[in-house]
């Protein structure tokens, strides 16, 4: 057999009734003050709880902060140290560095005038290459060209007949026009 479930109202009504029913004692508002301590104590307990985990967290939060901290710290003198080091070099006397400047000066300016002699005759050699190469390649690329041309002409031109009178005798040839020519200078 099942027993009934009875909710916490009923419960607490039900328990209100049986301590009225004793003299002299304010059952009812005894047991409503021990419910609100009890119900107080759960609520404490719970802010306590709330209050530890925030605690926590803030801590985890300052430890991070910490590190943060430290890190940026060292970052800020490793560049106090370079400025250092640099206003130390800016320190040096422009007196004392000129001199310095004069002759790292004069040693690139030299050695760009022989850089531009020496680039002048190198470009010089190198024209003259390439106009003799190009006198002598150039009756050979014309006959290439022209070996081309007149191989071209001679596929494309027709066939003629050509009657040639000469005295006592008359010949008959066929060919084409320049093949005629030859056979007439000859």
């Amino acid at each position: 057999m099942k027993t009934p479930k009875i909710s916490k109202t009923l419960a607490r009504n039900i328990s209100r009734m049986i301590l009225r029913g004793l003299p002299l004692i304010p059952g009812p508002e005894l047991y409503d003050i021990f419910v609100e301590l009890k119900e107080g104590k759960k609520t404490i307990n719970s802010k306590i709880d709330k209050a530890y985990n925030s605690l926590k967290e803030t801590s985890e939060l300052i430890s991070d902060l910490e590190s943060d901290l430290n890190e940026r710290t060292e970052k800020v003198k490793e560049l106090r140290d370079t400025y250092e080091e640099y206003s130390k070099l800016a320190e040096i006397e422009e007196d004392k560095i000129q001199p310095l400047l004069n002759q790292l000066e004069k040693t690139v300016g030299k050695g760009r005038n022989i850089e531009r002699i020496v680039s002048f005759f190198i470009n010089l050699v190198a024209g003259i290459i390439i106009f003799i190469l190009g006198i002598w390649f150039s009756p050979k690329i014309k006959e290439l060209i022209r070996g081309d041309e007149i191989s071209s002409q001679q596929t494309e031109k027709p066939t003629i007949e050509q009657k040639v009178v000469v005295p006592d005798t008359t010949l008959t040839k066929t060919g084409s026009t320049s093949e005629i020519k030859n056979d007439i200078t000859q």
